[in-house]
């Protein structure tokens, strides 16, 4: 993670949904002496307790994490026509909404990034089961297509060995 710092800067950051494997990765940057750029996909439903728990982590390692949200006037077209909750209506909807509200702001990120780090574990689901722990992805940007290298540091963790890690570094 701090080679990836130190080589990529600004063009190489830490994405987190607020896991414990996120949080994790954050900490284990700073514990390599480096500080990194940290955003997240706010698709402005989150828990007031989310938002307490990442300005905490902002507070305790002296970070500002980058939140993208939904484009506010796509969100609300969106709204309008198919209503607040429009994901219980059809899978065609719900992939609407998770488009709007998480895909459309997660690329916005990415523009900004060579480097996508990440804390996808295995063990997660059946689904990530073969996750390796680098890949390059394809990242379509203003009409041209240009390598992205997503890094999943933690891919071979299990969640006990990530809980060892969160409770020795008081995380």
């Amino acid at each position: 993670i701090a080679e990836l710092v130190r080589r990529f800067g600004n063009r190489a950051a830490i994405g987190t949904s607020g896991q414990l494997s996120g949080v994790a990765l954050i900490d284990m940057a700073i514990q390599a002496g480096v500080k990194p750029r940290v955003f997240t996909v706010d698709a402005e439903r989150l828990f007031p307790e989310t938002y307490q728990m990442f300005a905490a982590v902002e507070k305790r390692y002296g970070i500002a994490i980058e939140r993208y949200r939904p484009d506010p006037v796509e969100l609300e077209a969106m709204v309008k026509e198919y209503g607040e909750y429009l994901f219980f209506d059809s899978k065609e909807r719900q992939e609407l909404c998770c488009r709007v509200r998480k895909v459309h702001p997660n690329r916005r990120a990415l523009n900004t990034l060579d480097v996508w780090i990440n804390g996808l574990r295995a063990d997660q689901s059946s689904f990530r089961a073969n996750t390796p722990k680098f890949q390059i992805l394809e990242h379509h940007e203003h009409g041209t297509v240009r390598p992205i290298l997503k890094v999943q540091p933690l891919v071979d963790w299990k969640e006990d060995r990530l809980r060892a890690y969160l409770k020795e570094h008081d995380v």
